[in-house]
This record gives C-alpha cells, structure tokens and sequence, in this order.
C-alpha cells in the first residue's frame, strides 16, 4: 500500500479580492523565507551528517572524524 503524503492545498486566485491575493503572496513569501533561513539549513544538514556518520563502522567514523579535524585546525 502506498504511503500518505501531506499534500498542500493551494486556493484558485480570485481576482475579485486582490487584498487576498497579497495575502497568499505574502504567505508563500514567508514560507520560503523560513525554509531558506540558515539556521534551519545548518540544522538540516547537522542532522543529515550525524545520521550519515552513526551509520558508519568505528574505524570509518575515526577517519571522518580525523579529516574534520584537519580542515577546523586554526592556521
């Protein structure tokens, strides 16, 4: 059986009420502002990493550990 996907339901424009159109605008906006805040990228991509990374054996995760040392070395 298929799995459920959330499917977002977008409204059919109305061009008797333009307030309401600037508002959907407005609302995508925001939207797409919060999925690109950095903040939410770095703990996108931090949590993605240390899925990756618990998933590796011992010696792997010694040597990725070693590499990052490597390129966080103050010069």
């Amino acid at each position: 059986m298929p799995e459920k996907t959330a499917v977002k339901r977008i409204s059919r424009p109305n061009p008797r009420d333009p307030a309401a159109e600037l508002k959907r605008f407005i609302g995508i906006c925001a939207d797409a502002r919060k999925q690109f805040d950095p903040e939410n990228i770095k703990a996108n991509v931090g949590t993605a990493l240390g899925q990756f990374i618990e998933g590796m054996d011992e010696d792997s995760k010694k040597l990725v550990t070693d590499v990052a040392g490597m390129f966080r070395r103050p010069k």
